[in-house]
């Protein structure tokens, strides 16, 4: 069973090897904004490519009520974990948002540089994000979904024991035509019956 309690702190726990993991900080944003002007990381983000400015408006005030949070040395209410290697060079971030008028639900989000594609990351990082959802936020449903053609974001969620709930046709602009919305979920119940 994983300590969070080192994160509430404002330090980081081990993740995946040589990984670590720490709830963000504002020195964080700008390895953020750099990963999301990668082309390949954006080509199935509906909020990205985006002007820094956005980026900037958006991160700020999670990163100010995360500051309130480990004050407090409780969770955020929507929790961003940054992944960083043993040299301290970003890797990717998971972020747990609370569905507005849905007390007990949370959604799953992960973006990852392109050269931790591939290696299990996203993975762990979504596993680690349901952990704490169950565990930790008292959570009873966590949810998630992608662009279907992003074959290696709806990977990590069937691998992470999430299951496809449902399909919303046309529903994301992409390039110059429309992409479909696959909508996954688990349940606390499905959580507990699984091995992560």
């Amino acid at each position: 069973m994983t300590d969070f309690t080192p994160l509430l702190s404002g330090g980081s726990i081990r993740f995946m090897g040589d990984l670590q993991l720490n709830l963000i900080t504002r020195a964080d944003v700008e390895d953020i904004i750099i990963m999301l002007d990668e082309p390949e990381v954006c080509e199935y983000l509906f909020f990205a490519p985006a002007p820094r400015s956005v980026y900037e408006e958006y991160f700020g005030p999670i990163v100010d009520l995360t500051e309130e949070a480990l004050r407090e040395q409780r969770w955020p209410d929507n929790p961003v974990l940054i992944i960083r290697d043993s040299q301290q060079a970003f890797v990717g971030m998971v972020g747990i948002v609370g569905v507005m008028f849905q007390q007990g639900t949370y959604e799953v989000g992960y973006q990852m540089p392109t050269r931790s594609w591939g290696k299990g990351i996203a993975t762990a990082g979504c596993q680690l994000a349901s952990r704490i959802i169950f565990t930790e936020l008292g959570g009873h449903k966590a949810v998630a979904d992608c662009f279907a053609g992003n074959i290696g974001s709806y990977r990590v969620m069937e691998k992470s024991g999430y299951r496809r709930e449902g399909i919303q046709k046309d529903y994301f602009r992409h390039g110059e035509g429309f992409d479909d919305r696959l909508l996954y979920g688990m349940t606390k119940s499905e959580f507990d019956a699984s091995a992560l």
